[in-house]
This record gives structure tokens, sequence and C-alpha cells, in this order.
């Protein structure tokens, strides 16, 4: 590896292929261990005509080094101190560039133009035209003396959008095989890059996705290309079909729906069946799509819609995935399984035409967005954060017909019933009585309990079932479901067999129930956001909308609580976005109301997209990439990415203060009026350029697009996040 160098006229050192090699030595009297800057723009005046792309390019770089694999240079798009910017002469004489860090190639080419080399300089003869870095480069077309090629390259990114290894492809007459390279270009040894460790291809985007959104897993890196440009949210594996993604690469799925798209074959097939495996303690929700008109060994980038774009295509390829099943590992080969029933088989499971059911109902809430009549939901947290207190308040305003909960809309009234597994009647008592007199109200008639402490989970819902049918309970409140669980919480048949026998009865006879649960303790690396209550994810599949529960502010002086409240999982209704509640404690009192949470604060939600929480936070004033990181929780390279957008949409703009290669941005004019995009006059005038130019080719535009197909097919149970109220 070679030292750092200042930039200057060289004698070229051809790059090796993979099998290495002697590099030429430079031509004698070079000199580059100074620090002096030559005069770039006289430089390229005078020898305009011979000199090289690539050594205009390492000519205004602050600093370089040569490796193996060309050139390393200090980017000047990013406050770059490790060389992360890559640079290789490409076969037509052209510089092949890009930020390994993860830059955009936008603000890359913007920044090398502020330094005097303007883009078409990038190229051989003065051509014009964008080249990214999977060009072909001199270097792979001579590798092993013509008998294999280079073909490709694909950067694998973390999350934060650092770059953690390169992908190669090499082809010969008969075969390919597939290289692995560390981020400082030198190609790995005896198994040292291990794939099944790695990111997914893709990884750094997942943060620009809507939390609801369904995310495709497809095979390698071409797969997910060919749907990203398609504008569907898309990752791809890098193990080949023999391997299996550890743990710690799906994580980055967790609380997310997935769904796997396999190759054509048997071994493509298992792959996906494998990661579905893994993925039931992660994701909501694990769909598989088989393409079934699919070519033998056909993957996502040879499917029609995929390649057409159109909104035609898109439309059915989405409508097909939202007609698969979600996936279960007892499913997984009920394909070979032959059943043998009973001819009226039909008639005892209730069989039903759609044709001739008419108009359906209405949909209800017994509370606006969060609570669907007739359904199962959850509220969840850590301990400490009076998640049981909210329950048992959501309860009382509904027996009592009173018309808020929190500021939410409660439709109707109706019996409740309490069933409790944790505590006693006398302490649940207390803290009815000191909520009824934080609303000023009687203890509701209607609001019964009904005590499960060490009574046996099946006798205790075999009772509540026939208080429920006595009573004509709307609403069963069951608190919580680790003692109340049957079985290993930890297993999805478990979990499943659990509500199949125990809360789909009372949803059978129209009682909606609500499930209080607990989430474990946040380890290092986590975010509280993340989590999922404790156990299989089928806790959280099976329920048709979860609230997650967060303590914000302890003031024990003042007797005061703030938890934040997150809808993570919606089938019915718009998403609702988070919103906090105070509770203060007094003798005898306990009061509870809506408190709407600040843009900076909300700029650190993860249930916002990436552009929205970098609006959200420049709403508090003008700040610097690595403050919005702080205030968002997102990686740099994410708010770099995220500011290019909304600088190309006119959003945001520069402020004349600079820290080191960082500017400073803030909000533009036309669009600090408001906060959320969806807003702005810009933002609007964005969206009609895309239905206008959707409406002229018929292809999809933009991944807005998309996920409102999503949302046309309800994918996932996906919906949009929008406003509360």
């Amino acid at each position: 590896m070679g030292s750092l160098r200042s930039p200057g006229r060289e004698g070229f050192t051809e790059p090796t292929s993979p099998e290495g090699g002697p590099r030429r030595t430079r031509r004698p009297g070079d000199d580059r261990s100074g620090s002096h800057r030559l005069d770039c723009t006289a430089r390229r005046r005078s020898e305009a005509r011979s000199i090289r792309p690539v050594e205009k390019v390492l000519e205004v770089v602050d600093r370089y080094e040569e490796r193996h694999n060309s050139f390393w240079c200090v980017c000047p798009a990013h406050d770059d101190h490790d060389p992360s910017l890559h640079v290789e002469e490409g076969v037509d004489g052209q510089a092949l560039v890009i930020c390994r860090a993860g830059c955009d190639q936008e603000r890359v080419l913007i920044a090398l133009e502020e330094r005097g080399v303007a883009r078409h300089e990038l190229f051989a003869g003065g051509g014009s035209g964008l080249h990214i870095r999977n060009g072909r480069s001199k270097s792979a077309e001579r590798a092993r003396n013509g008998r294999e090629r280079f073909a490709a390259s694909w950067s694998i990114k973390d999350a934060s959008g650092r770059l953690v290894a390169i992908h190669e492809r090499w082809e010969g007459t008969s075969e390919k095989r597939f290289l692995w390279k560390h981020p400082n270009g030198r190609y790995s040894r005896d198994g040292e890059i291990r794939a099944s460790m790695l990111p997914l291809y893709g990884s750094e985007h997942i943060e620009d996705w809507p939390p609801g959104a369904p995310v495709i897993l497809a095979e390698g890196e071409k797969a997910r290309e060919a749907l990203a440009v398609a504008h569907l949210p898309a990752l791809g594996t890098v193990t080949g079909a023999n391997g299996t993604p550890s743990f710690e690469s799906l994580e980055m799925l967790r609380g997310r729906k997935v769904i796997l798209w396999p190759d054509a074959d048997d071994e493509g097939l298992r792959h996906m069946q494998r990661i579905a495996e893994r993925l039931q303690s992660i994701a909501s929700e694990v769909r598989i799509f088989e393409w079934r008109d699919a070519p033998p060994k056909g993957d996502a980038a040879d499917h029609p819609g995929v390649l057409g774009r159109s909104r035609r295509d898109i439309r059915a390829l989405l409508k097909q995935m939202a007609s698969t099943s979600v996936w279960e590992p007892e499913s997984s080969s009920s394909s070979s399984l032959a059943y043998r029933g009973n001819d009226d088989d039909d008639a005892k499971l209730g069989l039903l035409w759609f044709s001739e059911m008419g108009e359906p109902e209405p949909r209800e809430f017994l509370v606006e967005d969060l609570l669907p009549k007739d359904y199962p939901a959850t509220i969840y947290g850590t301990g400490g954060v009076a998640k049981s207190m909210l329950a048992l308040l959501m309860g009382i305003s509904y027996a009592g017909a009173m018309d808020r909960w929190l500021g939410l809309r409660v439709n109707g009234e109706g019996a409740v019933l309490y069933l409790d597994f944790e505590l006693d009647a006398d302490e649940q008592l207390r803290r009815v009585r000191d909520l009824c007199a934080g609303l000023g109200v009687n203890v509701p008639d209607k609001l019964g309990y009904l005590s499960a402490l060490g009574k046996r989970a099946q006798t205790a819902f075999k009772a509540a079932l026939g208080i429920c049918q006595r009573h004509d309970v709307r609403l069963l409140i069951v608190d919580s479901l680790g003692p109340a669980m049957i079985g290993d919480a930890e297993k999805a048949r478990d979990v499943i067999a659990f509500h199949n026998q125990f809360i789909a009865p009372f949803r059978a006879i129209g009682v909606t129930t609500l499930i209080v649960d607990h989430q474990g303790k946040v380890q290092s690396g986590e975010q509280y956001q993340g989590k999922t209550a404790l156990g299989s994810a089928y806790k959280g599949h099976l329920v048709r909308s979860g609230i997650q529960v967060e303590a914000v502010r302890r003031e024990k002086e003042a007797g005061t609580l703030t938890v934040r409240l997150r809808q993570n999982k919606t089938n019915f209704g718009g998403q609702r976005d988070p919103f906090d509640a105070l509770l203060t404690f007094r003798h005898g009192k306990i009061t509870a109301e809506a408190v709407e949470i600040d843009a900076t604060e909300l700029a650190g939600e993860a249930t916002l997209n990436a552009d929205d929480r970098v609006r959200l936070a420049l709403g508090g004033g003008a700040a610097f990439p690595d403050e919005l990181a702080d205030g968002t929780g997102l990686a740099v390279g994410t708010v770099g990415n995220c500011l290019t957008r909304l600088r190309r949409r006119g959003e945001v703009e520069d402020t004349s203060q600079v820290k080191g290669r960082a500017r400073q941005v803030r909000l533009s004019s036309s669009s600090s009026s408001s906060c959320r995009g969806s807003d702005d006059d810009d933002a609007v005038a964005r969206v009609a350029r895309e239905v206008e130019e959707l409406l002229r080719t018929g292809r999809i535009q933009s991944e807005r697009q998309v996920f409102e197909l999503v949302r046309e097919y309800s994918v996932n149970g996906y919906h949009p996040a929008r406003k509360g109220g």
C-alpha cells in the first residue's frame, strides 16, 4: 500500500488484477513527499491536451494513495480522514469515481466541480455522461491475460452508509466467479470476509423507507438493483443460494414486514425458506412470493413488470404480493401433504361467497385509529411506563361514555372487563378511583374486574368468556400476556395456538381485546423504538394495532411522568404520528393529558421517513450534518443523502457557515412555513410533476408512487403515516 501523497503529476502506475503482479516503478525525479499545492487551473491550461481524466481528479484532491486497486483519495464531498474516494481509469480513458464512504454520486461531482474539474473533463476527449464505478476498468479488461474479464462490482454498506466490503463478479469463457474485497481494495484471502456476516445489499437505503412499508428481499445484488430501478423498496442477499444471512445481518429488518422473492429454482426457494425461519423472531411479518411464470432460474431482474416499470405492471405485481399468504413454519412444506377431508367441511367452516354478501359495513374503532372494533390490539413497553394505567384509563373512558382518551375520539360506550393476571382487586380499585378523580367522574357502572392471579389461564379465560356473553361486554383488557401465556412465548407455534384458543373466541362474539404486554430491556447498540414485545414475532402478527409506550421524562419532585405512544402497527386506517402523554400523580388523584411533540423531538422518531426527520430537525434552525444526525438518530451518510435530495427539490439551502468540509444548511424560504414535506408547496409541485410524467410515460417515477400502490392493495397492512388530530 502506498503512503498518502499530495497532488501533482507523476508517472502513472497500472493497477493489478486479482492475481496480483508487479507494478511499474515511478519515473525518476518524481517528488511526492512535499505538501506544496500546484496551481491546478494553470496546469489544465498548459496540459489540456495531454492530461488524463484520472490525473485531473488526483490533482485537485487534498491527498491520495496508490493501492494495487488503483487510487484512493480523500473525498472532497465530506469530512474525510481515511481516503474513501475510489478513482480508476476505465477502458475508454474515463475516470471511474465513487465514494466508498457513502456519499451520493451527485455530491461527489459537485465537489469536484467546485475544485475546478468540470464533469466533461472526467471523460477522455471531453465526452459527456455520468459514469459510475461499475464501469469497466483497464485492469479488469486485461486481467488473467484475457482468459477472464471483470463484469461488475457492488459496494456492500451497512445501514449508516459505511462501506464494509466490495463484491466483484468475474466471467470466463465457460464459468463465472465472485471475489470479495476489503474496503481498502485488498482482495480477501482464506475466507477473511464471511458473506453471511455482511449487511444485506442496499442496507444504506432502509432508513429512507416508511417503517410500515413492506421490504422486498431478493437473492443477489443484480435482482435487488433491478427492483430499485423500478423504485421498489428492496434489499438483496450477498451469500448466494447456498448460504444464509446471519441473525445480525437480518436485524435491520426488526419490526419490518418482509416479502422474500426467491430465484425460480429449488436452491433459491430453500434459501428464502431458511431466511424466513430466521426472520420469525425479527420481522413483524414474512411472506414468500413465488413468481409462477418465471423462466428456469429466473429472478426479480427478469420480471416483465420490474423491467417495464409501468404503473399497470407494478400494480399487478403488488396485487400478486398482497395475495400471498403470511408464511408460517408449519406451512413451508404443506404443498407436499395430501389432504383428505369430508364433503361437508365447507359447511362446517362457514363457506361464504363474496358476491352474495352485499356491501361491507363501515369499519369502526372503539378509540380513534388505535383500537379497531372486534379485533385484538396490544399496548406494550418496558416496566414502569404506565402501560397498564393507560389501558385502564382507556377502559374507564369507554365504560363511562367519555368523548376522549388522551385527545383521541372514543366511539360509543359499553361494558368493559379487566382480566388481571398480575395484581388484585384492592390495588386496581385504588388506580380506578384515582384515575376517575383525575377525570372528575364517578367510577363507571359498566367497568368490571376479574382477578386471574394464581389461577390457570384456561379457567380464567373460560370464566371471562362467559361473563362477556352474559353482560354484553364490548371491551376486554388482558393484563398481561406474560403470565397469561400458555406455552413458550418464544415459539411461533405456541403463540398462534394461544391466540386461536383463547383470544379468537372473544372476537367471535364481538368483543374487542386489548392486550398489555412487556418488551425486553434495551441492550447495547439497540434503540427503544426498534424493540418489539418479548417473544415470537407472531405476538405482533396476530394483532391489528400495536402501540409502544416509552418513558421520556420523569420528574419525581413534581410527581409527573411523560410517556411517548407510538403506533408501530396498523392494519386498518391511517397510522398515527407519535404523541406524548403527561401523567401527574397526586394523593388520591391521577391526571393524564395528551402533549404534542415538538418538531425537533419528532425528528428522532423512526416511524417517520428520513427526509421528514431531517426537515423536522431543521425546523429548529440551521444545522450541520453531524448535528442533524445527532438530532434525528440517522447516520451521517444517510443525512447527507437526504440533504442531497432536499437540495434538488429546493427544500433546503446552504448558509454561509462552513465547518471543515461540512456546510451548514437551513430550510429554504419556500419550505420553512411547514416542516412536513407533504404540506410544502414545493413537495406538492414535485408530486404533480411526477404524476404528469407517470401519465405521459405510464412508468413509475418514484418510491412515493410505489407506496401509493402498496396502500391501494394494503400489502402487509401498510398505510402511510398521516397527521394526528
